[in-house]
């Protein structure tokens, strides 16, 4: 919606441009200090996620150690989310038929969502559900003519994954 903002006709929008692109770094979990836990009902719930108290859904979070100077976090990684323009969102986007529905049409045709890449990260053990809390529960899926979104992100004090339990959602 930017550049309609901007006052760019929406057919030139969806003649010239290819894709959309959205990126922000989130925290890599340490190595050297790597624990294993399990998600709460109340973290899935926050995340959207099915939750089976039979089969509980593992995840890592850093208990804190020198190499990573007791935050349970080293280095970074990337979450992305890449909109391919297909007729269709194009089609959507000339007729002005709103961010929502070429949103629900980018959905359908199979665009993976900055907080999908994310819950994907926590869930392969690389990042944790605190990071995720910060960077990745508001969905950014480019508002449709977003060229690049590049993150700051706030810095905030994180806990260990098993002092969530006790937490209201």
């Amino acid at each position: 919606t930017r550049l309609l903002d901007l006052g760019v006709p929406p057919f030139l929008i969806s003649s010239t441009l290819t894709g959309i692109v959205a990126q922000r770094l989130v925290r890599r979990i340490c190595e050297s200090c790597a624990e294993s836990a399990e998600l709460s009902f109340q973290e899935a719930q926050a995340l959207g996620l099915r939750f089976n108290p039979e089969t509980p859904i593992p995840v890592r979070y850093g208990r804190g150690c020198v190499q990573c100077r007791g935050t349970g976090y080293r280095g970074r990684t990337g979450i992305h989310e890449i909109l391919d323009l297909t007729d269709g969102i194009r089609e959507a986007i000339t007729e002005k038929r709103g961010q929502e529905t070429v949103r629900a049409l980018a959905r359908q045709e199979g665009l993976t969502t900055l907080r999908d890449c994310a819950v994907r990260k926590m869930l392969d053990g690389v990042t944790t559900f605190l990071v995720l809390l910060g960077y990745a529960i508001p969905s950014f899926v480019m508002g449709v003519l977003l060229m690049v979104l590049f993150a700051g992100g706030s810095f905030v004090q994180w806990f260990p994954l098993r002092n969530l339990t006790s937490m209201n959602f």
